[in-house]
């Protein structure tokens, strides 16, 4: 048997496990804006109109999800070209819309290892198209007919039209239609083209090239012109794509990393696709330079105004297909007990997340403003809360840009310990991961509770140093990020109030008090506290050494140092 054959039967095997997983697992709920692309399509295909009759979508929303869906909030704000590509599959139904998209994402891992093949080994090749299917945030969205499977099996088509083939527009139209599948891969398709075209200016005339440059510039008036007639913008649906403004280059890079759907909660491995790419780049590896590029356009344009409900880090599978190169380049040049024990560790804290999907597919959904998923984990397992320090979406606060720079910090030794092949920066990234899982330690503590008017207090048993309270159901949200109203706390230890100060409501509030905490008193002008914490209150005293031993630390660095948001004011700590 030749090694091509002995690879397709390696590729096929994976494609049959991955397509079995996806379809054996409970289902998962239509929610967010599945239900409008569903609607989309069907609609197209019955009425040849994108919003079919207010009456008739009432009644097909109803047999979708068990209830109306809002008319008075029925308006295309979303990409509806692929909607209208795949309408007749409306006929099937959901389940025929969301097996679209099931195979659109297994022909991608196919394009994405022939892609990445071409500069690794085949082991390499196969883990990463393994870890890229197993693993948020591709895992999330496989079987459901979100839009940014398309995007993912799209872009994983543009690398290897990228590298082979034979015929040039064949290619050329591969790429260009990248825009049209999701205005959000708008950046990363155009910078993907003009890479190709340095890529073929040698082996094809300049006459071709002039015409390729005069294709582009069609297909991207035709878009301009539909989503004009569509959307009434030439930039077409809310989500488009657009380089982040410097003031908001600190919130795109925190979303993606560190907040409660990014990188590092949910897929930690992916820090080594950042890594391997760095590296690859450094010793000039053509396609790792272009794939960087593209990991650098993805991660600052990809992100739409706001992460909305879904599966984690829907705005992170654009950068999937170009972090898999990375992370093929990272397990090729792995050497050393040390960086092994890097990946399996990282790889072990992603495949706990991969865990928790098959059994709870739909757990992660209620993730806004707290973090079920490491819930769900500590009722299982005890000792570990990841969810009560990781930022949540919406609130900007100190926290993150911690963990920001941890994250940043991370990837540079991953990066430096495969490039030096030096012991200590493998040394150093184990300290890191080590901080971050101290960080999570937690242990539950009983607590009583009394109503206050428009407020509760809370006052827990034993006294904790450091304690994390959390109120309400906490796995749903209150408002609507970023609108979250404030809170006042003052916190009380046996010498007296040890601590006062405003948070916004993301309802978890951390206090801490030298002497030990007594009490903590949670009012708020804007809404009834006492009223929305009918289901209890939960308190965690944290086990953490970093933490017991540098929060008195820490609260003088935010007096000496306050954090403050782009107009000036203070921000809370949280």
């Amino acid at each position: 048997m030749n090694n091509l054959r002995r690879e397709a039967i390696y590729v096929a095997a994976i494609i049959v496990a991955v397509f079995t997983m996806m379809v054996s697992l409970n289902v998962q709920a239509i929610t967010g804006d599945e239900p409008r692309y569903m609607l989309y399509s069907k609609s197209f295909w019955q009425t040849l109109h994108l919003i079919m009759p207010q009456e008739q979508w009432k009644q097909e929303s109803k047999e979708l999800l068990g209830y109306y869906l809002d008319w008075s909030n029925v308006y295309l704000a979303h990409p509806v070209y692929l909607a209208v590509l795949l309408s007749p599959i409306s006929s099937f139904g959901a389940l025929g819309l969301r097996s679209s998209a099931l195979v659109a994402g297994l022909v991608g891992l196919v394009f994405l290892y022939a892609a990445i093949r071409q500069i690794a080994t085949t082991r390499a090749a196969l883990v990463s198209i393994v870890v890229a299917a197993l693993s948020f945030p591709v895992l999330g969205y496989l079987h459901t007919y979100w839009i940014e499977i398309f995007i993912f099996a799209s872009l994983s088509g543009g690398l290897f039209c990228l590298q082979r083939g034979r015929n040039v527009w064949v290619r050329a139209i591969a790429i260009l239609l990248i825009p049209f599948i999701h205005l959000r891969a708008s950046v990363v398709g155009a910078a993907l083209f003009a890479e190709f075209l340095l890529r073929v200016r040698s082996s094809v005339p300049p006459r071709t090239i002039m015409t390729l440059f005069a294709v582009a510039a069609s297909f991207a008036f035709i878009l301009a012109a539909l989503n004009f007639h569509i959307y009434g913008s030439i930039k077409g649906s809310v989500t488009s794509a657009h380089p982040p403004y410097p003031r908001e280059l600190y919130e795109v890079l925190g979303t993606n990393f560190v907040t409660i759907k990014g990188l590092l909660p949910y897929a930690p491995i992916w820090v080594l696709g950042y890594s391997g790419l760095l590296v690859a780049s450094a010793r000039r590896e053509r396609f790792a330079i272009e794939c960087t590029i593209l990991a650098l356009v993805a991660l600052t344009t990809s992100i739409g105004e706001n992460p909305g409900e879904g599966w984690p880090g829907r705005f992170l599978v654009t950068s999937i297909p170009l972090l898999s190169v990375g992370l093929a380049y990272w397990i090729d040049h792995c050497r050393g007990v040390l960086n092994k024990f890097i990946f399996g560790m990282l790889a072990l804290l992603t495949g706990i997340n991969t865990l928790i999907f098959i059994l709870q597919p739909n757990l992660s959904l209620e993730n806004r403003q707290s973090d079920r998923v490491f819930e769900f984990l500590f009722t299982k397992i005890g000792h570990l809360n990841s969810g009560l320090f990781i930022p949540v979406e919406g609130v900007n606060l100190v926290l993150p840009r911690v963990l920001l720079f941890l994250a940043i910090v991370l990837v540079a030794l991953c990066a430096l310990a495969i490039s030096l092949r030096r012991c200590w920066p493998s040394v150093c990234a184990i300290v890191i991961l080590s901080a971050l899982l101290d960080l999570s330690r937690v242990s539950s503590t009983p607590a009583s509770t009394a109503d206050i008017g428009r407020g509760v207090v809370i006052v827990p048993a034993g006294h904790p140093t450091v304690a994390s309270i959390s109120f309400g159901r906490h796995w749903e949200p209150w408002f609507a990020p970023p609108t979250y109203p404030l809170i006042d706390v003052v916190a009380t230890s046996k010498d007296g109030i040890c601590q006062t100060k405003k948070v916004r409501a993301n309802q978890v509030i951390s206090i801490y008090c030298p002497g030990g905490l007594s009490s903590v008193e949670l009012t708020s002008d804007e809404f009834d506290l006492a009223k929305k914490a009918t289901d209890g209150v939960d308190v965690y005293a944290t086990a953490s050494i970093l933490k017991s031993s540098l929060s008195a630390l820490w609260e003088r660095c935010l007096q000496w140092f306050p954090v403050r948001d782009s107009r000036g004011a203070t921000i809370a700590s949280n």
